[in-house]
C-alpha cells in the first residue's frame, strides 16, 4: 500500500513525453474508435475522436489493453471485444492518432521537498516512513467511524422504540434543505420529485431519530457534559491547525454550541466503546481498497 501511494503522489507530478510505438504499460493513447457490424461495416452516429487510454489503467478493460500492445502512431487495427451480452463479441475499429509516454518524477530530494514543502523530511526512507504514518492515520479514522456507526447500529437493534411522526418529518425537512443549498439559488430542480425523495429516505430519518433519542438518553442517565476543561485539547488542537491564538479561539468556542455538540458526542462515544465487547476482524486489502 505504501508502494502504492507512491506511485499514485508521482503520478499527480507525470509529464508526457510523445512517443512513436506503445511498447509498454506506462504509455497514454490517443484513438479515434468506430464500432463495426459483425461483416465490418460501420455503424452510423457509434465513432468517437480522440479518447485517450492510460494503458497501466486498471480500470481499462485487459482485453482492450492486450490488444493495443505495441500500438504505433497512424497504425489502424480491428479490435475483438467480449460484449455485455453474454457470448457475443464486438467489434471496433481504431486508428492511433498519438503516443505518448508516461514519465514518473524519481524519488529525489527535490520531489520529497514538492510532495512535504515544509516538512523536516530530507532522505527517501523519512519520505516512506512519512507516507505510512499519513495512510495508518487515514485508515484510524476510517476504523474509528466505522465502529461508531457498529455502535450506532447495534444499538439501535436493542432499543426497538417508536418515534414521533414530526420528528422524522423534521429530519426529512433537514434533508431537503441540504440539497436546496447545494442549488446557488437554494432552490430544488424543476425535476426533483420531493415527495418521492422523502418517502426514498425515510427509513433513514427514522433510524437518525432513533439514534438522537437513544443518544440522549444515555447522555442523561449517564450524566455526561461537557466542561472547560474538555475545551482545552480541542482549542490547543485547532489553535496549532488554523495557525490562531488560543485565546481567541477560547472566546469562540465557549459560546459555540456546536463545538460543545462535537466533543459532547464525542465523549459519548469514548463511553460506549469503553463498555461495549468489541471483536477486531482483520481485513484483506482487497476488502480495505474496494
Amino acid at each position: 500500500m505504501i508502494d502504492d501511494e507512491i506511485k499514485y503522489l508521482q503520478s499527480k507530478h507525470v509529464t508526457y513525453e510523445e512517443a512513436d510505438k506503445a511498447d509498454g504499460s506506462e504509455f497514454v493513447v490517443t484513438l479515434d474508435v468506430q464500432k463495426l457490424d459483425d461483416t465490418g461495416v460501420e455503424l452510423i452516429g457509434q465513432h468517437d475522436k480522440g479518447l485517450k487510454f492510460y494503458l497501466n489503467d486498471p480500470q481499462v478493460n485487459k482485453e482492450f489493453k492486450e490488444q493495443l500492445e505495441g500500438i504505433t502512431t497512424g497504425e489502424q487495427r480491428i479490435l475483438m471485444l467480449s460484449s455485455q451480452e453474454e457470448g457475443k463479441t464486438d467489434k471496433y475499429k481504431v486508428i492511433c492518432i498519438k503516443v505518448a509516454k508516461a514519465v514518473f518524477p524519481e524519488l529525489n530530494d527535490e520531489f520529497v521537498n514538492k510532495i512535504y514543502k515544509g516538512a523536516d523530511i530530507k532522505t527517501i526512507e523519512e519520505f516512506g516512513a512519512k507516507v505510512k504514518s499519513d495512510l495508518e492515520g487515514i485508515y484510524k479514522n476510517i476504523t474509528e467511524q466505522e465502529l461508531r456507526n457498529n455502535i450506532v447500529s447495534e444499538l439501535i437493534k436493542l432499543n426497538d422504540i417508536s418515534v414521533p411522526d414530526a420528528l422524522v418529518e423534521n429530519i426529512l425537512d433537514s434533508y431537503i434543505e441540504d440539497i436546496k443549498n447545494q442549488n446557488p439559488k437554494r432552490q430544488l430542480a424543476k425535476d426533483f420529485d420531493e415527495e418521492e425523495y422523502r418517502k426514498t429516505r425515510r427509513t433513514d430519518a427514522i433510524l437518525q431519530v432513533k439514534w438522537y433519542l437513544i443518544r440522549d438518553k444515555i447522555i442523561e442517565l449517564e450524566k455526561i457534559e461537557v466542561t472547560d476543561k474538555d475545551l482545552v485539547p480541542v482549542i490547543e488542537a485547532d489553535a496549532k491547525k488554523y495557525n490562531l491564538p488560543s485565546d481567541k479561539l477560547r472566546t469562540l468556542y465557549e459560546k459555540n454550541p456546536d463545538v460543545k455538540y462535537r466533543i459532547l458526542d464525542d465523549k459519548l462515544m469514548e463511553f460506549l466503546i469503553q463498555n461495549a465487547k468489541i471483536k477486531e476482524v482483520e481485513r484483506q486489502k482487497e476488502e480495505i481498497t474496494t
